[in-house]
């Protein structure tokens, strides 16, 4: 009896072996049964090779009770659902539901709206030409999926829509042409292109001289709403007075009289949809009236209407003299910064020499506002 045990441990040594295939090396050994490192498989050291649509053969014999929460309700679900996926039945630029409300354009909505009818200041865009259509379009999906830029727009419309287009009419230049300042600056006071084009109307500083606008180390009335406005009146004027088109007028803004004047004889056309131009103001209109659609109807384009910006209450002060920004905006209880955010056309800085009235309080930044004999500056500051 005391060699039992041994018996039994030999007997179930030999059945263990017996489960092994012929030629096939056991865990730890090689085939001629010398030992090697035992190596344990990872899930992760083959891909998974489970087709789309196949049961995984880990959970495939699973009853719904055994299944992970997540699957079991993933798999009713898709039981749920009809075999087929009905065509959606939007139209392209259509808002979606709840899309409005955001304020985010409709990412993946397709080719923004287009009306079948449309004009600019009072003068048809021929829609049914293909190739008008097509530049439309372009400038539609730039500006309803470049979010940023426009929204930024729609803020500011807010606030300056009623003092431009009042300061427009008064001079007989259709509404409209708010559209080419939003174009031009997106309403920004402090915006410069490239070739020194400063302000709401991106003015160059010899035209801005031209039309009567102060410029100097003290002061850039292209940055002031009311004068700068004004002076864009005046020019479009002029503008209209030699095409006979506010279209052609307003690609005459952006490429110069010149150039469009030459370009009308040199192609024979008397349109400027007829007209092939350089690529900015070849896109120039159609930049205009896409952000007209937009900002006349934003909803239509994914846009929520953003609240109108905050602006504290302000009165106009007259200026005849030299004085010190500081102490003004003291006086009213501002600060400088406030005083600039109102009166952005008042420079922060400029380039000053030792000659200069003012070089010690301005070498940093503008402190003293030098006012010229008989004029007079108008400056915000709060009631």
């Amino acid at each position: 009896m005391r060699y039992l045990p041994f018996t039994c441990i030999f007997l179930l040594l030999t059945t263990t072996g017996c489960a092994v295939k012929p030629g096939t090396a056991q865990s730890g050994t090689d085939s001629h049964g010398n030992s090697q490192p035992e190596i344990t498989r990872s899930e992760t050291s083959s891909p998974d090779v489970t087709q789309p649509g196949t049961a995984n053969p880990d959970t495939a014999q699973l009853s719904d009770a055994q299944r992970p929460a997540d699957q079991s309700s993933a798999d009713q679900t898709a039981k749920a659902q009809p075999a087929t996926t009905q065509p959606s039945t939007a139209q392209p630029g259509a808002a979606q539901p709840g899309v409005a409300q955001s304020g985010v354009a409709q990412l993946g909505a397709g080719v923004p709206y287009i009306p079948q009818q449309l004009s600019f200041a009072g003068e048809t865009v021929p829609l049914t030409d293909p190739i008008v259509r097509d530049r439309l379009e372009r400038e539609l999906i730039k500006n309803v999926y470049r979010h940023s830029g426009t929204l930024t727009a729609l803020k500011r419309v807010q606030r300056y829509r009623e003092p431009i287009t009042s300061i427009l009419t008064k001079n007989q230049i259709p509404a409209d042409f708010l559209y080419l300042a939003v174009a031009e600056s997106e309403l920004s006071p402090i915006a410069e292109s490239p070739r020194a084009a400063v302000g709401f109307w991106q003015f160059l500083e010899p035209v801005a001289k031209e039309y009567g606008l102060e410029v100097n180390k003290y002061v850039d009335e292209r940055r002031h709403l009311e004068r700068s406005t004004e002076a864009a009146s005046r020019y479009l004027s002029r503008l209209y007075r030699t095409f006979g088109s506010w279209t052609l007028s307003a690609a005459a803004y952006n490429g110069g009289p010149t150039t469009v004047t030459n370009n009308l004889k040199g192609q024979q056309v008397s349109s400027y949809y007829d007209l092939y131009l350089t690529p900015e103001t070849y896109d120039y209109l159609f930049r205009i009236l896409a952000l007209k659609l937009i900002l006349e109807n934003p909803e239509r384009y994914g846009f929520s209407v953003p609240e109108p910006e905050y602006t504290a209450p302000t009165q106009e002060i007259e200026v005849r003299q030299d004085l010190n920004l500081i102490e003004l905006a003291r006086q009213y209880n501002m600060t400088y910064n406030q005083l600039k955010y109102f009166n952005p056309w008042l420079l922060y800085r400029s380039v000053w020499s030792t000659s200069d009235k003012y070089y010690e309080q301005n070498k940093a930044f503008n402190v003293m506002l030098e006012v010229p004999a008989g004029k007079v500056y108008r400056i915000q500051v709060l009631k």
